[in-house]
């Protein structure tokens, strides 16, 4: 039994064969297209392709656009970090003068103020 299109009339023909079933032949219609058609899908694959590209485009914009938010995130992270140790830094070398200070009057307290010379005066040490 045969459908209403004929194997190699430029259709695909759908025949039932007795033992197999439905079988599918294809022409070669169905698989080299001719000169219109070819200009059309020609068309169709260079507006793919542009389609494509300016996705791609996108894409690339929007990677270097989140690499640049990361690079300011890290700088500005960075430099709070270095904000952070600063202050901790001067806090810890106020307490020290501090409790230094204390020592020295404790010290000072007990034996009396101590003799500095004048090497030390004129460098601050001691």
């Amino acid at each position: 039994m045969q459908l209403p299109f004929e194997p190699g009339s430029g259709y695909t023909a759908l025949q039932l064969d007795m033992n197999r079933g439905p079988v599918m032949t294809v022409a070669q219609r169905d698989v080299v297209p001719d000169a219109n058609d070819r200009d059309y899908l020609l068309e169709l694959w260079k507006g793919c392709l542009v389609e494509m590209m300016a996705d791609v485009s996108e894409a690339v914009l929007r990677c270097k656009d989140a690499s640049r938010m990361v690079k300011t995130e890290s700088k500005a992270a960075v430099a709070d970090a270095r904000a952070t140790s600063i202050d901790a830094m001067l806090t810890l070398e106020q307490k020290i003068e501090e409790r230094l200070g204390q020592i020295r009057k404790l010290v000072d307290d007990k034996y009396g103020p101590a003799i500095r010379d004048s090497c030390c005066l004129a460098c601050n040490v001691g």
